[in-house]
C-alpha cells in the first residue's frame, strides 16, 4: 500500500511533466488491485504512508473505482468527507463475495460518502469478457468527479 501511496505522491510532484491536475487523481483497480485502491483511499494510518519519495505531497485521492474488490474488516474506516467510490461487482463472485461491496455501500450511505454500486447479475469474478457495459459507468463517474468544470 505504501508503494501505491508513493505513486500518487510521485504524480502530484510531477503533475506538470505529465500534464495532470494534481487535485483530480482517481485510483482504479480490479480484484486485488481494487482491494489496494480501496485501502489506499480509505485507510489513513500514517504508518501506511511509507517513506519512499515525495514526502511533501499528499497521497489523498479525488475518487476511487472498485472493480470486484472489497475492504473486508476495514469498512468502518470510511469516514464522512472521504472520496466517492464507484463499485462494479458480480452478484455471483466466489472470490470476493458480493456481500463485501454491499457492506461498503451501506457504510458510505451511513456516513454520507457517495457510492454508486452497479451489480453485474450472475457474472463470476472479473467478468471482463462477459460484461462490456461498465466502461460508460466508469467514464461517467470520472467525468462527474474528476473532470474540470469550466
Amino acid at each position: 500500500m505504501s508503494d501505491a501511496k508513493a505513486a500518487i505522491r510521485f504524480f502530484r510532484a510531477h503533475a506538470n511533466d505529465y500534464r495532470i491536475d494534481p487535485d483530480r487523481i482517481a485510483l482504479i483497480g480490479a480484484s486485488a488491485g481494487a482491494i489496494t485502491a480501496l485501502h489506499v483511499t480509505y485507510l489513513r494510518e500514517s504508518e501506511l504512508e511509507g517513506d519512499s519519495g515525495n514526502s511533501g505531497y499528499s497521497s489523498n485521492l479525488t475518487a476511487c473505482i472498485d472493480l470486484w474488490g472489497g475492504l473486508y474488516d476495514n469498512v468502518a474506516e470510511i469516514d464522512p468527507g472521504e472520496p466517492p467510490v464507484l463499485i462494479i461487482h458480480s452478484t455471483e463472485d466466489r472470490v470476493v463475495p458480493y456481500s463485501e461491496v454491499k457492506n461498503i455501500s451501506k457504510r458510505c450511505k451511513e456516513v454520507g460518502v457517495y457510492c454508486s454500486l452497479h451489480p453485474l447479475e450472475g457474472a463470476g469474478h472479473a467478468p471482463w469478457d462477459r460484461h462490456k457495459e461498465f466502461l460508460p459507468w466508469i467514464l461517467d463517474f470520472l467525468y462527474r468527479y474528476c473532470a474540470r468544470k469550466e
